[in-house]
């Protein structure tokens, strides 16, 4: 298994980057066998399973925008969930947790009503699950799954069920690409996403955004949205939330009760923001065993190559103010997942970032540093 060191190493050979910058999918023009792409007329027709025209009303009500001078930070916990806002965490328990959410509800974002499109998608439980010999707290235990990379905690007395347990990520949009040197007149599929349940649970609560590729002949074609969902039900789609590459994305979830769940989106660089309440599908209740941190190859022949994903945030709050994250479980085992084909081949992994700060390029040139709960992911082998 490769190093952080090593894969380091590796990235510092895209040429002229300060040390400790982890170059994005836009810094990498070539690939490791000195293929090139090549630039292709861009399509924008939608992938499979993407345009249901039969799928009916998706389940979801949008929360309605703040007026112009409404405080969340002095507004009552009833107020911020009627214009649906994450719960707030006490400033007292959990004082990173509420200065993050400060800088979030302050936001002068503009608050979109969103266009909801039901699909035939669907992000699933992690499959074909493989776990290797247990480690000692606090270093992570491997894993592997054959839809699922990234960062679980599993705590089987079920703790994440909690109303207001809220779980949020926040991520740079990559560029999706197939392999390179692969242009084979199909699509390739990845989903960074945050939720509850699906490692051990048959339930997945989650949201987050799809970055999709396809490439025959002389056209490429790509698609990014937002989405959310609770698995068995489909994804659900907002058709008119902004998403490209290089945006830095905040996305939230929680649960209000065991059978309804609310998700907010927020895209810092075009400067907007959506908030939807959605209810389980009939006969689904939230487990509340796992948090989870994950890009997912959800269909197709092979994972989008994304060559690798910045996460400047990776968190969880209980109402009670205890904080998880993918470097700190109070409670539970961690868990660090590889993505796998079903020969064995790795095709994407999640890393932690050494002394929890990330400096990274985005696809916009843009240079960007943080710290805290930071993870990346990154695509492997094949994929690449």
């Amino acid at each position: 298994m490769k190093t952080l060191s090593g894969l380091k190493s590796l990235c510092m050979g895209a040429a002229l980057l300060a040390p400790g910058i982890i170059p994005t999918a836009a810094s990498a023009q070539g690939n490791a066998t000195g293929v090139a792409h090549t630039q292709r007329a861009e399509s924008h027709m939608l992938p499979p399973g993407y345009d249901c025209r039969d799928c009916g009303q998706p389940d979801g009500v949008a929360a309605p925008n703040p007026p112009a001078n409404f405080n969340a930070l002095t507004a009552s916990d009833d107020e911020i969930a009627f214009f649906g806002f994450p719960p707030r965490p006490d400033a007292n328990k959990a004082p990173d947790a509420y200065a993050f959410w400060k800088k979030l509800v302050t936001s002068p974002a503009r608050r979109i009503q969103p266009i909801l499109r039901a699909t035939r998608i669907k992000h699933g439980p992690a499959k074909n699950v493989s776990i290797a010999e247990p480690n000692l707290a606090p270093k992570p235990t491997g894993a592997t799954s054959t839809n699922w990379s990234g960062y679980v905690v599993q705590d089987n007395n079920n703790p994440f069920k909690a109303a207001k347990t809220y779980i949020y990520g926040i991520l740079e949009v990559p560029v999706a690409r197939q392999a390179f040197g692969t242009c084979n007149g199909t699509w390739d599929y990845s989903s960074p996403w945050v939720g509850i349940d699906g490692w051990g649970s048959n339930d997945v609560l989650q949201s987050g955004i799809d970055a999709d590729a396809y490439c025959s002949g002389g056209t490429t074609a790509t698609n990014y949205d937002a989405w959310y969902e609770w698995y068995p039900a489909g994804v659900v789609i907002l058709s008119n939330f902004p998403v490209a590459p290089g945006d830095v994305i905040y996305v939230y979830i929680w649960p209000t009760s065991t059978t309804v769940g609310n998700y907010y989106i927020l895209n810092v660089t075009q400067n907007v923001s959506s908030s939807i309440q959605f209810n389980a599908p009939n006969g689904t209740t939230l487990v509340g065993n796992t948090l989870d941190w994950i890009t997912e190859w959800f269909a197709g022949p092979m994972i989008t190559n994304y060559l690798d994903i910045p996460w400047a945030e990776a968190r969880a709050v209980l109402p009670g103010g205890t904080q998880y994250s993918p470097g700190k479980a109070p409670t539970g085992t961690v868990y660090s997942i590889t993505l796998e084909d079903g020969s064995g081949n790795q095709l994407s992994k999640a890393y932690l970032t050494p002394n929890n700060a990330l400096t990274y390029v985005d696809p916009n040139n843009k240079t960007h540093t943080d710290t805290g709960s930071t993870l990346w992911f990154q695509t492997e082998g094949l994929a690449r």
